[in-house]
């Protein structure tokens, strides 16, 4: 039979190797099968008629032609018995190639009893086809160049098999692997491509290990950064929830066990973040609540209030501030203190008053011709931020989130922010140089000499920052009330301009002659008296408010004339005596500053608004006003300058009675 001597001799030709000689090459006999198998099956299959197949499923209209016509059927006997021969051949071929299957699975059933798996991996080994010697060998071969890479968050470090006597003896771990390993199961191991990591223990030096690991830099505590919870962080004008911080902090006692598991292991390799050996973060940065606090921590901060400043800057309390009002507990952590967070408040206007308060304090006075102006100073003037009512008023603001720009609440405000705070309509008077300047919207309107008061303590012009209380005309003047109902003198004037208590501007016709000298022997009683067409002039363009700074450019002194005025048993004063006049308490000031012999102005003054707040009245006092304040500077010790004779420049004595009809009194 052709097809039993074919393949006879195929078969004959086949080298089956033993399995010892299979270890030169793991896969020839494999091949040598398989390519013999798939030949056998080829050439058998070839044989076999297409219509071999056809016996088994017969179309019923052939089937009843068949039957119908004797003719076919005897045409069709012949074919009939080559299909079953055909079949016959198939089977036995079939039943062939199933042997050879058979035994090509036994034998490499056989063949993974002393071989591991493809894909098998020991200590990072690729150990397919291989037997337990040839894997331990290998082992031992490896051991003598072994390096174990290690690397930190913070570096990488490097341990070398020969600084710790790094070396393999066998245990019978390899071969306890290989008889573990299910060799019928080879087929569906293969086909999957599966990877069986497994491994061995080496040997070594762990004194030396441990001495080698424990001066890594990154063992050190110095050199290790703790990890940072997440938390809530004031970033960028706002909170938000900032990531955690991993740090390099270790477990040393975990990291180096992680270490000599990987030499005892052979590993190459060793990622000591996978190890888990580093301390972690209480708070990671995927909590929740972090972001609700946020959001908590920017509706408290959320207010903005922009001040606006006398000196035309601008303050900016926001969140930027706010935040620092927030208590923070050892771990970074805000919280709103209630007690802690009105101490801030309380503190950040005092400190806002502190900034801007003027009050009571000496003021720089741009004087007319005089570089660099004086220095004047005024107990009751200036800014002053009313801290019980701003510190009310900006808690409100940030309890209701807003965004605003305002001013401070002041309980005083000088006269405005330009110009060192005195504007550009106020009225200018120097007892040095006996000169009056009047300025309205920044444009000078009076430029006249003046007579001021005698420099006696009983008579002199305080020096200091005033307004304007009122306006009168006529008016007449008078003087203290003595005991007999009688007043030490009395003036009439026709335009009176108090400002400060019974000191005030007003028209003196009975003089001559203004300026000079005229005030030290022959002054006023404290008045400044002014040609008749310049008190006019003032009098018809000056609004009540109107600023009004006296000062002296030079030194000056004032006799003491008390014991004189008791002598005669006079008040300590002869200032007016004016009930509708707001009596100001003064202290005078001594400029050390000498004026220049220019009195022009270098430069004219800008315009500025008119003070927008009117003074408040002031009761009629109930009795007569006490002596003016002793001046800050005590008198030199002159003697008592001898009263000159009536000049020309006063034709009206001082205590000559001009209306016996008058309200009120005045000093001239």
């Amino acid at each position: 039979m052709k097809f039993d001597d074919d393949h006879k001799q195929e078969w004959e030709e086949l080298e089956f190797d033993e399995p010892d000689a299979q270890e030169e090459s793991n896969t020839s006999v494999e091949d040598q099968v398989d390519e013999a198998v798939q030949k056998l099956v080829r050439d058998t299959i070839s044989e076999i008629p297409e219509h071999a197949y056809g016996s088994g499923e017969e179309d019923p209209e052939d089937d009843e032609e068949e039957y119908i016509e004797e003719e076919d059927e005897e045409e069709d006997e012949p074919r009939r018995k080559s299909g079953k021969k055909n079949l016959l051949i198939f089977g036995i071929a079939a039943a062939l190639v199933l042997v050879l299957l058979v035994g090509f699975y036994g034998y490499r059933t056989f063949y993974f009893t002393n071989h591991f798996f493809e894909g098998t991996v020991i200590n990072g080994m690729d150990c397919g086809g291989m037997t337990a010697a040839q894997v331990e060998d290998q082992i031992r071969e490896n051991a003598a160049d072994y390096t174990l890479d290690i690397h930190f968050r913070n570096g990488d470090q490097q341990i070398v098999g020969s600084s710790i006597d790094y070396q393999y003896q066998s245990s019978g771990s390899v071969q306890a692997l290989l008889k573990e390993q299910n060799a019928f199961a080879w087929l569906t191991e293969n086909s999957r491509n599966r990877k069986h990591e497994v491994s061995v223990q080496m040997q070594y030096d762990e004194t030396k290990l441990n001495e080698q690991v424990s001066h890594f830099q990154q063992m050190q505590e110095d050199q290790m950064e703790a990890p940072v919870d997440a938390k809530v962080e004031f970033l960028d004008g706002k909170f938000v929830a900032a990531e955690a911080t991993q740090g390099t902090q270790l477990d040393v006692a975990k990291a180096k066990e992680a270490i000599a598991q990987a030499v005892a292991q052979g590993a190459q390799e060793l990622e000591m973040e996978s190890a888990g050996v580093y301390l972690e973060p209480a708070v990671s940065s995927d909590d929740t609540n972090l972001e609700e606090q946020a959001a908590q921590l920017n509706e408290l901060v959320s207010a903005s209030v922009t001040y606006q400043l006398p000196d035309g800057q601008a303050k900016v309390l926001d969140g930027t501030t706010l935040k620092d009002w927030l208590s923070v507990d050892e771990n970074g952590n805000y919280s709103k203190n209630e007690e802690i967070w009105n101490q801030k408040l309380n503190e950040y206007v005092a400190g806002l008053a502190e900034e801007v308060d003027t009050y009571g304090k000496e003021q720089t006075f741009p004087a007319t011709g005089i570089d660099g102006g004086v220095k004047v100073t005024q107990s009751n003037y200036g800014w002053k931020i009313d801290q019980e009512q701003e510190t009310a008023q900006l808690a409100q603001d940030i309890a209701d989130h807003l965004t605003t720009t305002r001013e401070p609440v002041y309980s005083s405000r000088e006269f405005a922010s330009d110009n060192n705070g005195f504007g550009n309509t106020y009225v200018e008077i120097d007892v040095s140089r006996q000169h009056v300047w009047f300025y309205k919207d920044g444009s000078r309107i009076v430029d006249s000499e003046c007579v001021t008061g005698k420099m006696v303590k009983s008579r002199y012009t305080p020096a200091g920052i005033f307004t304007l209380v009122s306006k009168t005309s006529p008016k007449t003047l008078r003087g203290p009330k003595q005991a007999d109902g009688s007043y030490e003198w009395e003036s009439d004037v026709t335009f009176w301009m108090p400002f400060n208590g019974g000191i005030g501007l007003h028209d003196a016709t009975w003089r001559s002659s203004f300026g000079g000298n005229i005030y030290k022997n022959s002054g006023s009683h404290g008045c400044v008296n002014l040609p008749y067409n310049v008190a006019k002039t003032i009098y018809n363009n000056i609004e009540v408010g109107t600023p009004i700074i006296v000062y002296y450019s030079d030194d000056y002194s004032v006799r003491d004339d008390s014991a004189e005025r008791a002598a005669q048993n006079l008040p300590e004063t002869s200032t007016v005596t004016d009930p509708t006049s707001t009596p100001t308490p003064t202290t005078p000031s001594a400029p050390t500053q000498e004026p220049t012999s220019t009195p022009e102005p270098t430069q004219e003054p800008t315009a500025a608004p008119e003070p927008t707040q009117e003074p408040t009245a002031t009761p009629t006092p109930t009795q007569e006003p006490t002596a003016t304040p002793e001046p800050t500077q005590e008198p030199t010790a002159t003697p008592a300058p001898t009263e000159a004779p009536a000049s020309p420049e006063a034709t009206q004595p001082e205590e000559e009675t001009l209306s016996a009809a008058s309200e009120s009194g005045g000093n001239s």
